[in-house]
């Protein structure tokens, strides 16, 4: 119970941003012209505030970056954000309540690897098409990207992305 009490306060938190967002965004699609509070999307640079949020909820999160940070463009790097968020997320609802994430700054792109093994049976239990998983496909193909995700025999669950430093 505790377990799964941590869980959904995870899983609530980030269903509250991303309807944050979603509310912005369609805000300005009816009204381009409107002034309103308007927050700064997230930054992969945010992504130690949803990893603390991880640990905080009971989860063993390693998170290691790699080479020398650079700034990347607004979309690249909400979707960047976006991969870890999510793949997070996955692992606090399917994993046995740890997970591995790293990112490493190349000159030309940026790599995401996020893994976690599997709790339970991995066929019964295992991501393979939730709308999540669906919609980190769609944004990192949007800028230009690549994404593998899967499990495997070991129960461990990997999504690795390679996102472009800069839109085509």
């Amino acid at each position: 119970p505790s377990q799964a009490r941590a869980s959904i306060t995870v899983i609530r938190e980030s269903s509250q941003a991303v309807l944050t967002e979603l509310t912005a965004i369609l805000g300005l699609l009816r009204d381009p012209e409107a002034h309103g509070t308007r927050q700064p999307a997230p930054s992969l640079r945010d992504a130690t505030a949803v990893i603390d949020s991880m640990r905080n909820a009971g989860m063993r999160v390693t998170w290691s970056v790699n080479g020398d940070p650079y700034d990347l463009e607004p979309l690249i790097d909400l979707t960047a954000y976006r991969v870890v968020q999510e793949s997070l997320t996955n692992a606090a609802k399917h994993g046995d309540g740890s997970a591995e994430a790293s990112i490493s700054y190349e000159p030309d792109s940026i790599r995401l690897r996020i893994s976690n093994r599997v709790a339970g049976d991995p066929s019964a239990d295992s991501p393979t098409s939730g709308y999540g998983l669906i919609g980190m496909r769609e944004r990192v193909a949007s800028v230009g990207g690549r994404i593998v995700i899967g499990g495997n025999e070991r129960r461990l669950f990997v999504v690795a992305a390679v996102l472009p430093r800069a839109l085509p």
